[in-house]
């Protein structure tokens, strides 16, 4: 917006070539206003003092609003998907008792929450913020591993119990537990700790 001077030159009644220091526009109107395009792709509405060469332009649009608009539209999209993913992902972790699903689910998490994190400048966002959501994922990963440990025992040692010798029973035990430590890797002490210590009770409790 504001006031410039310009060199013009009529095309045909009513239409104008403008020559600016860095862009050629189009003006269609008469001489107390009328609508300018720029060869940059932005339109404006004007209004001129006749006699002077002065006018004054209102911005209607411009290619950077459009692309910001574009931008934010595609960020959006991004944080839907993102969304989705993540609601679908805490589902399945919360309700899985395969520590694969489990595992797979919470680096999902992870990594949505983080490209989440990546782009929120560019979201219309109110409340917890993502960068926020994945500090706290982070911090409570393991409080959330010890939560699946529990359940992951609690539902070997019910279908342990339905098999008739108690050898039966205890190789259940310690091939679920073996199962477990084959993600040893996103296990840490608390984790192995606690696997060890309900391991070893479940056992006892086969007799």
């Amino acid at each position: 917006m504001g006031w410039n001077f310009r060199k013009s030159v009529k095309i045909m009644p009513g239409i104008k070539l403008n020559f600016g220091k860095k862009t050629t526009s189009i003006s269609i109107g008469g001489k107390h206003g009328g609508v300018t395009v720029n060869s940059k792709g932005d339109i404006a509405a004007r209004s001129s003092i006749p006699g002077t060469g002065i006018s004054h332009t209102r911005k209607l649009a411009t290619t950077q609003s459009s692309k910001s608009h574009s931008q934010q539209k595609m960020y959006v999209q991004m944080a839907e998907n993102d969304l989705r993913i993540i609601r679908e992902s805490s589902t399945i972790a919360d309700e899985t008792s395969d520590p694969g699903v489990f595992f797979s689910r919470m680096n999902i998490l992870l990594e949505r929450y983080g490209h989440l994190a990546s782009i929120e400048q560019y979201l219309p966002l109110s409340g917890t913020k993502p960068s926020e959501a994945l500090q706290k994922l982070q911090d409570g990963f393991s409080d959330n591993t010890n939560e699946f440990i529990k359940k992951y025992f609690a539902d070997v040692d019910m279908k342990a119990k339905s098999l008739k010798t108690a050898t039966g029973k205890r190789n259940r035990i310690t091939k679920a537990y073996e199962a477990l430590m084959e993600y040893k890797g996103k296990l840490d002490a608390s984790n192995i700790a606690l696997a060890d210590y309900l391991r070893d009770k479940y056992l006892q409790e086969c007799g």
